[in-house]
């Protein structure tokens, strides 16, 4: 009988743990939050850029938000104004309800969406169903849509090497699958795929170089790795 209380001891303590550790990182990334804000700005020219994003466009994780996503467009394209609607956490059926029509034309949208449907674990049907409801609100008020979700959501430090970790590895794969053959039939999309399988993700090999203390968001570097596949796409459609 004895064994049974140990075995359950260990379990309670194994969840206790656990527990603790998520709300660990939870601080972390609040900190984090608190840290930054979303990167906005009033260009010198008439071309305009929409970011709708979640915390990576936000910047959560940079000390300073010129270096988040946002920042760094408004450094390699001062004449552009920058409109910044980014929140924590956000979800694609978030934003779709959110987002029902828009009072002003874009000549880019940027879309940082998709990781927080990840760690939720929605089904891709019902992420893609919300991407294409915003899609249909946002097509006529823009010439072109980015999408660009986080990499491998699997791959962040927080989660790599665990069971978790491995079914958001997965689930990133089958979003980025369903984006790209969405992009693939929408001449005003393109979708900037930064997944990378593990052995050569520079988030997964050299996570202290570029991920925030919380083990999941990019810092200034990881946002600047980023960027550098982003920055060819937005010299097709924006002036310097």
């Amino acid at each position: 009988m004895h064994w049974v209380f140990i075995i359950l001891g260990l379990l309670a303590v194994g969840i206790g743990i656990t527990f603790f550790t998520d709300y660990f990182r939870l601080g972390k990334t609040v900190f984090l939050i608190a840290r930054t804000s979303p990167y906005e700005q009033v260009g010198t020219g008439e071309q305009r850029l929409l970011v709708l994003g979640d915390s990576t466009g936000y910047g959560t994780g940079v000390r300073n938000k010129k270096n988040s996503i946002a920042g760094r467009i408004g450094g390699d394209f001062p004449a552009v104004t920058i409109t910044n609607d980014s929140v924590n956490g956000r979800r694609l059926d978030e934003l779709a309800s959110e987002i029902t029509t828009l009072d002003t034309s874009y000549d880019v949208i940027l879309l940082q969406m998709g990781a927080n449907d990840i760690l939720g674990r929605r089904p891709v049907a019902e992420a893609m169903a919300d991407l294409e409801r915003l899609y249909a609100v946002l097509e006529p008020h823009t010439a072109q849509i980015i999408i660009m979700p986080a990499g491998n959501v699997g791959g962040a430090s927080a989660y790599v090497g665990t069971p978790i970790g491995e079914q958001y590895e997965q689930l990133s794969r089958d979003y980025y699958a369903a984006i790209t053959e969405f992009a693939a039939v929408q001449p005003k999309v393109t979708f900037v795929n930064l997944f990378e399988e593990p052995e050569v993700d520079p988030f997964v090999l050299r996570p202290s170089e570029f991920l925030a203390f919380d083990g999941l968001h990019p810092n200034d570097a990881g946002y600047g790795y980023w960027y550098a596949v982003l920055q060819p796409e937005l010299q097709k459609h924006l002036s310097i």
